[in-house]
């Protein structure tokens, strides 16, 4: 994906969702990780997005709720 878009901006929370969507937790997680490096604004929807539902009580997800401050 990153080569695809090169130069163009990667809306990381909007993949970590696709990744969700077709199943697959750890890239989603990969992707949320990478959206709260980058400070995206959409961090703060973690616990009201819907879509992220699946993810509630996960280890990983749970800590970067934490980190997130929500």
């Amino acid at each position: 994906l990153d080569e695809v878009l090169a130069g163009e901006p990667i809306p990381a929370y909007e993949v970590a969702k696709v990744h969700l969507a077709l199943g697959d937790k750890g890239e989603a997680l990969r992707w949320l990780r990478r959206a709260f490096e980058e400070r995206a604004h959409s961090m703060v929807f973690l616990l009201m997005d819907r879509q992220l539902k699946p993810l509630h009580g996960e280890p990983e997800f749970e800590a970067l709720v934490k980190q997130v401050g929500i």
